[in-house]
């Protein structure tokens, strides 16, 4: 399967999920007073859950869907900090900038969201345009990680499939994703055209 044809049923599966999931937060809402008398750690915890699985189908809907004009990199913080508080101990650092130039602001959204999963035990996640730095004491590095954002190495494996449609997302920009990885530290950039 091709990352294009695989980027479009991941776009699709986002789009179908988004509206049962809008339904279940709904109702939630309103049967809260009800149950919560009864159980107010059952409807904390579906709660959680539903407000986490709603902010990751709308971080990878606009990861996966990037736009053809300037998108702000604000809209960009949004959906990443949504997605963020429901990972404990992560902090989010994004800067205040203008609008990224097309492509940009999706792609760095995604680097934020690749990056943020390898950190067990949260960190710091410090974000420019095209550079996400995490900070953290405990990370897991998948094999062939580098490989798979420098566009050599097909992803094999679920954790490396968004990497892999970034790849294709940089070289569609005309460039590419290095990773370099250190004690206490990682930082995935993207070199090419289109930085701000």
């Amino acid at each position: 399967m091709s990352g294009i044809l695989a980027s479009l049923i991941a776009r699709r599966l986002c789009h179908d999920f988004a509206g049962p999931v809008g339904a279940i937060g709904a109702a939630l809402d309103m049967l809260a007073d009800v149950v919560r008398k009864e159980d107010a750690e059952l409807v904390d915890l579906v709660a959680d859950s539903a407000q986490g699985l709603s902010a990751a189908l709308r971080l990878y809907r606009f990861v996966l869907n990037p736009a053809s004009q300037p998108v702000g990199s604000g809209l960009a913080r949004g959906f990443v900090a949504d997605w963020i508080k429901t990972r404990e101990g992560m902090t989010l650092v994004w800067p205040d900038d203008l609008d990224w130039p097309p492509g940009i602001a999706e792609l760095t959204a995604g680097l934020a969201l690749c990056v943020a999963e390898l950190a067990s035990r949260g960190g710091t996640l410090q974000v420019a345009a095209g550079v996400v730095r995490l900070a953290a004491t405990t990370f897991n590095v998948p094999e062939d990680f580098a490989a798979v954002f420098a566009g050599t190495t097909i992803p094999v494996t679920t954790k490396l499939a968004l990497p892999g449609c970034l790849a294709e997302q940089a070289a569609a920009l005309g460039g590419r994703i290095a990773v370099d990885s250190a004690a206490g530290g990682l930082t995935v950039r993207y070199q090419g055209n289109g930085l701000p």
